[in-house]
């Protein structure tokens, strides 16, 4: 007669295989995804569903090339087409505004900012959109602060950098406190800019570039770029 304690052992070993097709499909559908997001994650071409690779792969196709996505430089060049052929310049007209854009009433020009940035170890890809989004966000005005609590912000100078609530504490050892960055005028100011670009890149200021709020600034800072205003 089989004892219990064998018995028991027995089942266990019996449920073990279905308990653990589970986590196991879990484990490899995680590592097939970590998997696309290392090889396909923020590059171009058809693969940009987790599904693509593995349709291809089942239509005898192989596995999608690896397209990596547009530097920035190529997406200003792009832009920078796009003015001259679509919205105005050589082909198309007028230019949308004159050099320098719509910018002035602020205590820097698009040029200073562009080189302050420069200096500052941005990309001059970056730097020209941070030259426009600095348009958006202060007009220019190195002296630039809102305290609207309402709306999340404790935002500082030409880049509107925000301090508000965790973000001091965040922020403030390696930027300066916000008194430092309105004192420490355009170079104190595109320093922190960069540092936070390090960070994360565009996409503190992304809602000025989705939004097309920097297209007016654009003609200006691409000047900016080439040594104009």
């Amino acid at each position: 007669m089989t004892s219990p304690a064998l018995r028991q052992a027995q089942a266990t070993t019996r449920a073990l295989p279905g308990s653990a097709v589970v986590p196991v499909l879990m484990m490899g559908i995680g590592g097939y995804l970590m998997w696309f997001a290392v090889k396909y994650w923020r590059g171009t071409g058809p693969a940009v569903w987790p599904s693509y690779p593995v349709k291809s792969v089942l239509q005898g196709k192989g596995l999608p090339p690896n397209q990596p996505a547009p530097t920035a430089d190529a997406n200003l060049a792009t832009f920078e087409s796009d003015l001259g052929t679509v919205k105005g310049g050589a082909k198309g007209g007028p230019p949308l505004t004159t050099p320098g854009g719509p910018n002035v009433h602020g205590n820097v020009t698009p040029r200073q900012a562009y080189v302050a940035l420069r200096q500052a170890g941005v990309s001059a890809g970056a730097s020209v959109y941070l030259v426009a989004i600095a348009g958006v966000e202060s007009g220019y005005r190195t002296t630039a602060l809102n305290t609207d609590a309402g709306t999340g912000d404790y935002s500082v100078g030409l880049w509107q950098i925000n301090y508000f609530d965790g973000l001091y504490a965040e922020r403030a050892p390696y930027i300066g406190t916000p008194q430092e960055l309105l004192s420490g005028g355009l170079n104190k100011q595109a320093a922190a800019a960069a540092w936070l670009w390090r960070q994360d890149g565009l996409q503190p200021w992304e809602p000025d570039i989705t939004s097309g709020k920097i297209s007016a600034f654009m003609p200006g800072a691409l000047a900016a770029a080439k040594g104009g205003p």
